[in-house]
């Protein structure tokens, strides 16, 4: 099935940046880190037969613009990213710094906060157990709330800065409350 597909103008910048800042054998790992997960989610969005419209590459994989997905296919879906990743710990002794990339990766994927898939698989479960959109809302705010407060203490004790937590807690905020105001969760247009 061809997809239509697009890059996005960060891309053209990031690329560059990470080509020049990082270590060739370490660009190539997250790359390749990178390009595991995404299989993962393109495998099971193909598997549970749900139409992807539109490929578009970003600085941090692909994003997959596809039709609505119930809840158990959202669950499955998300999780499937970081359990492709995952699996390539079990090669660490063959790519060894693809190994601590895709752990890295699957770890912070897996992390509660939507968009991220651990918020995903959340907000899915959430639903599957019946509570309702004002409810996994709720609870997602307060998970969110605790993991800004703990990213921001971490880089506070890691003594950073406070520009890195300024900058971390701002994207997040900012993706969390763009997310947020959709309503209808996993209802008509997603990206994955």
């Amino acid at each position: 099935m061809a997809h239509k597909v697009s890059v996005s103008p960060y891309f053209y910048i990031i690329l560059p940046a990470a080509l020049l800042l990082l270590p060739l054998r370490w660009f190539f790992a997250w790359s390749m880190a990178v390009a595991v997960h995404e299989i993962g989610h393109y495998l099971a969005l193909r598997l549970c037969r749900v139409p992807i419209r539109r490929l578009e590459i970003t600085p941090l994989g692909i994003r997959m613009h596809i039709g609505g997905l119930t809840n158990k296919e959202t669950l499955v879906c998300a999780l499937s990213g970081p359990a492709a990743g995952l699996l390539l710990i079990a090669a660490s002794k063959i790519f060894p710094y693809t190994a601590v990339c895709a752990f890295i990766q699957g770890l912070f994927n897996l992390m509660p906060i939507y968009p991220l898939d651990g918020g995903r698989a959340l907000r899915a479960a959430f639903l599957l157990l019946h509570f309702g959109d004002k409810t996994v809302r709720a609870m997602e705010t307060a998970i969110f709330s605790a993991a800004i407060l703990m990213i921001a203490y971490i880089i506070w004790r890691l003594q950073w800065g406070f520009a890195p937590v300024l900058l971390i807690c701002g994207i997040f905020t900012q993706k969390f409350l763009a997310n947020n105001r959709k309503s209808g969760y996993n209802r008509g247009e997603n990206d994955f």
